[in-house]
């Protein structure tokens, strides 16, 4: 059975997923319960709230499990008829995984699930606060994690949740950011320099610079190969190159006059690059630039691309006058799945790494960084098999 895990770290908020109306045609999919958050009522106690059912769906009874990690799911209360639950016997040393379904007469949901645990305040989090969040991204092999502002570039470790390093560059402008594979070393950007830098002790590796802004940037797993985005005022409009280095300076090739580029990524064999554009996706050969693929459609902007935990598709938004689109694309076939994102808080879909067999979702909301962890299968598309 498909099922939804949401990991709850940090501030009191909701972690939200595109809410289906009444309208909507659900066809046989019986939809999963969401908008589910967690508040602290005391030491001792939590209130579960959810999103109501709509439709044929209006009548539905939920069921309540929780687990504490050591024992077996165990229902709570197998007939709520509202949409929310109090549990009055939490144990605040503890870590709880709840899990909720819905039921009816036209059968059931997958199940929705939420851990949660208390901090030495006893408060939930499921947040960090950061001022106007622009980029945000994970290290490969998971411990930490980074995100940017106009000039500030943090670092943090992913499992003790604290900063890690801190790279403030004044007036200069910090336009993107990489880890290397194992996380040991980062590449940043400030303005139009390229600085690669070693976090443990935050010793720095090299630097070089480049004729113009650095407006994006990407980085082979072990940051032998800089693959970055320029953009120069030309008075009427901008215009990027993209532009392939080595970690030295030296220029291996370039693509001129681009058009605008929001984004690079590398796959995860350091074969291919991929750029998100005004308008278009370009995929191309990491060696020598030439183009592998092209695709996209005049008036889209294309951004925040990620790659699910082996490497096989491509995450990305598509967005226009009529909203926000969430895009699969399989790497091996180039197919595309798109997916209608309703709510325009997932502004920023920035990093996926392998967690087990389940993929850790990181995204900016306004001044805030949330985390989502699921299966390889969710609510709202399925990868391709494994």
């Amino acid at each position: 059975m498909r099922s939804i895990l949401i990991l709850v770290f940090f501030t009191l908020i909701s972690c939200q997923y595109a809410m289906m109306d009444e309208d909507d045609d659900f066809s046989d999919i019986y939809p999963t319960p969401d908008y589910l958050r967690v508040i602290s009522i005391g030491k001792h106690a939590l209130k579960l709230e959810w999103s109501p059912m709509y439709g044929k769906y209006a009548d539905s009874f939920f069921q309540i499990e929780r687990s504490d990690g050591d024992t077996a799911f165990v229902v709570l209360d197998e007939r709520v008829t509202h949409n929310y639950f109090f549990d009055y016997s939490v144990d605040p040393a503890k870590q709880y995984t709840y899990r909720l379904k819905a039921y009816n007469s036209w059968g059931e949901s997958n199940y929705y699930y939420v851990r949660v645990k208390y901090d030495l305040f006893h408060q939930l989090k499921t947040t960090i606060d950061f001022p106007t969040t622009q980029k945000l991204k994970m290290a490969g092999s998971g411990k930490m994690f980074a995100a940017s502002s106009e000039n500030l570039l943090m670092v943090w470790d992913s499992q003790t949740l604290q900063p890690v390093r801190e790279f403030s560059e004044n007036s200069a402008y910090i336009g993107d950011f990489e880890f290397s594979a194992l996380g040991q070393s980062m590449i940043y950007t400030s303005d139009s320099i390229v600085k690669g830098v070693h976090l443990p002790v935050g010793e720095t590796l090299f630097t070089f610079a480049t004729q113009n802004k650095v407006a994006a940037l990407a980085s082979s797993s072990d940051l032998s190969r800089i693959m970055i985005a320029t953009s120069v005022d030309t008075g009427k409009s901008f215009s990027f190159d993209l532009i392939m280095y080595q970690a030295d300076g030296r220029l291996l090739w370039q693509k001129s006059n681009t058009g605008i580029v929001y984004d690079v990524l590398f796959t995860h064999d350091d074969k291919e690059v991929i750029a998100m554009h005004y308008g278009k996706i370009r995929i191309f050969s990491a060696r020598d630039g030439s183009l592998i693929m092209e695709s996209g459609s005049a008036g889209d902007f294309y951004h925040s691309p990620a790659l699910n935990y082996d490497g096989s598709a491509l995450l990305f938004l598509r967005g226009n006058i009529n909203g926000k689109y969430l895009n699969v694309l399989d790497l091996q076939s180039k197919h595309i799945e798109e997916y209608y994102l309703r709510e325009s808080h997932h502004n920023s879909i920035v990093s996926f790494v392998q967690m087990g067999n389940t993929d850790t979702l990181i995204y900016g909301d306004g001044n805030y960084i949330r985390f989502i962890t699921m299966g390889a299968e969710r609510a709202f598309y399925s990868l391709p098999p494994r």
